[in-house]
């Protein structure tokens, strides 16, 4: 994190500082140019991660995506004239989606043509204002006659959401790949587009016969390409470079999850990063049926990487703390401890060094935070030998705080102690109170959770954001009715501040899954003011109308899928039990 922080700011001595922005809604020149250049410029400089591929798709670009995919996002060049408008774009999609557009503009350019612009930008530009279309000319003004990349540029920045790719092939030797907008709710959606939400599609590929990274750009919405050499299978937009999500038929998909079992290293990191990505992010939408990817997500166990593993904690997470009854999740974790079993045997034996790659201590960190989730036994045992070596907790506090959170889940007293020792940390240095309270909020103790709250109110800003989503992951309608009978007060502490208080607004609510719940925030906030809140409100509800499709449409197939999965794991270790005591 320190690398990035430091090579972001460092960033904007040449973007923002060298040259500024004209006005505000040119504040892609200054922040979306930094979201990618912090990840060119850490990338160059330390070779234990991929910060240009692997890091950037996980952190910057899925979040931006993830923004972006909604009916209330927005343009990269909305404009802004009063204060609160202003504030309100430095979000994900300037930051995110923007350094993800740049990401893309990079390699459809091509490397020479890109630095080449960018020089002549800086250069011509220093010590004065530019506006973004002054930028998008110098990048043309360098690129192939082949593409017009002001056009390319001002589709993806002048249109909010981005593109869902349909890609079949038709006999081996040629691909049909078809656009459409894509969100994960079309019910509230309208053409207000300049582009008829169509963008110029930039398209590359792998096949089981080539890896194709020559960039075709695809501009209708419906087009075939040739391929070099006949395949068997394909898998499009090569390292997760280019802004969109990618759809294949099911047979395709299939293949695809066959080499991946067969053979996963067939494909890069990213590319395997970016197949969980789509296929995951694909069911939301509706796209696909949720039992396909909990099926491909069996692949996983070969997985040795840490970013596919990231894509797929994620994904559990998400699935154990939404919408599942106790005896759902209990199946749900069975099939977690499945899954993360092998890797975990491994990472037991990883060399517990602090001076080990980054991301081998990422990786072991997930893996034990995985299986924590999922109550595997081993994971607890792990830690417990773990904290026991001194020198080992002393170097690195990760399984420290793994142990911590175990603890206040199931240790009262501990929990208590912990409470009235945070209460003491009121005139510390917020990082300390942030991790103290996080560890707090992993209890599903009501009264704790209560207590927590009421101290978050009245601490700063950055801990009572920190520890309300986590309570919210605990008891999400527990926090919802504590924010309405506390409203005054959050109000008055953070109405004014629209970063905040959107995120509040959001944050309370985007976890209530009912048709109940959703009349019930929308009458609340007829005789209450939303404030500078207004787009977290907007977010939360849209959220809501989403969790509670999903308990429409795919919770009952989860639970059939995790019911029948514990059943069968249930004889086969029954069986395998068995086995052993004959011989």
């Amino acid at each position: 994190t320190s690398r990035i922080v430091i090579a972001h700011e460092v960033a904007h001595m040449w973007f923002g500082d060298l040259v500024t922005p004209r006005w505000w809604d040119h504040i892609p020149l200054k922040e979306s140019t930094v979201s990618w250049f912090m990840a060119v410029g850490v990338d160059a400089l330390y070779d234990d991660f991929n910060f240009k591929d692997e890091y950037f798709v996980l952190y910057e670009m899925m979040r931006g995506m993830d923004k972006d995919s909604s009916v209330n996002s927005r343009e990269m060049t909305a404009g802004a004239s009063t204060n609160n408008e202003i504030m309100g774009l430095f979000d994900r999609i300037t930051y995110n989606k923007g350094g993800s557009i740049f990401r893309m503009i990079h390699w459809v350019a091509g490397e020479e043509a890109f630095r080449s612009a960018i020089h002549n930008y800086l250069s011509e530009n220093a010590f004065a204002t530019a506006t973004l279309p002054e930028l998008n000319k110098y990048i043309n003004d360098s690129s192939s006659d082949d593409i017009d990349m002001v056009e390319f540029i001002d589709r993806y920045t002048r249109q909010k959401n981005y593109p869902l790719v349909h890609v079949s092939l038709l006999n081996g030797t040629h691909v049909l790949v078809k656009q459409e907008r894509f969100l994960h709710d079309y019910q509230d959606a309208v053409n207000d587009s300049p582009y008829n939400y169509t963008w110029h599609v930039p398209f590359t590929y792998t096949t089981d016969a080539e890896r194709n990274d020559q960039v075709v750009i695809l501009k209708d919405k419906e087009n075939v390409v040739k391929l070099n050499k006949p395949a068997r299978w394909i898998k499009a937009n090569n390292d997760f470079r280019m802004y969109y999500v990618t759809n294949y038929d099911l047979v395709n998909w299939s293949k695809l999850y066959h080499q991946l079992m067969n053979n996963h290293l067939v494909f890069t990191t990213t590319d395997r990063i970016q197949l969980l990505s789509d296929l995951l992010n694909l069911v939301p939408a509706e796209q696909i049926d949720i039992i396909f990817p909990l099926q491909f997500l069996n692949y996983i166990k070969k997985e040795r990487e840490f970013g596919p593993w990231k894509v797929a904690s994620d994904h559990w997470t998400n699935l154990l703390r939404n919408h599942m009854t106790a005896a759902e999740k209990d199946c749900a974790k069975i099939y977690m401890r499945d899954l993360v079993d092998d890797m975990l045997m491994e990472v037991v034996q990883m060399n517990t060094s602090f001076n080990k790659p980054i991301k081998d201590r990422l990786l072991q960190f997930l893996i034990v935070d995985i299986a924590m989730k999922a109550d595997h036994p081993l994971a607890n045992q792990f830690i417990d030998k773990l904290i026991n070596q001194t020198r080992y907790g002393e170097e690195d506090f990760g399984m420290v705080f793994l142990q911590k959170l175990r603890r206040a889940a199931t240790d009262k007293n501990y929990w208590s102690d912990l409470f009235e020792s945070a209460l003491s940390l009121k005139d510390s240095d917020p990082d300390s109170m942030i991790a103290t309270y996080t560890i707090l909020a992993h209890t599903d103790n009501s009264t704790a959770l209560k207590s927590l709250l009421r101290e978050s109110l009245i601490a700063p800003p950055e801990v009572m954001q920190n520890v309300l989503p986590r309570v919210v992951d605990q008891n999400p309608l527990l926090v919802w009715n504590f924010f309405k009978h506390n409203y005054d007060q959050y109000y008055q502490a953070y109405g004014e501040s629209q970063f905040i208080f959107a995120y509040i607004l959001q944050t309370v609510t985007e976890r209530l899954d009912s048709v109940e719940l959703i009349d019930e925030v929308t009458q609340f906030f007829k005789s209450h003011s939303s404030g500078t809140g207004e787009p977290g409100l907007t977010a939360g509800l849209e959220q809501i109308r989403a969790n509670i499709r999903w308990k429409q449409n795919q919770r009952y197939k989860c639970r059939s899928f995790f019911f029948n999965f514990a059943r069968k794991h249930a004889r086969k270790q029954t069986a395998k039990k068995s086995a052993g005591q004959h011989s």
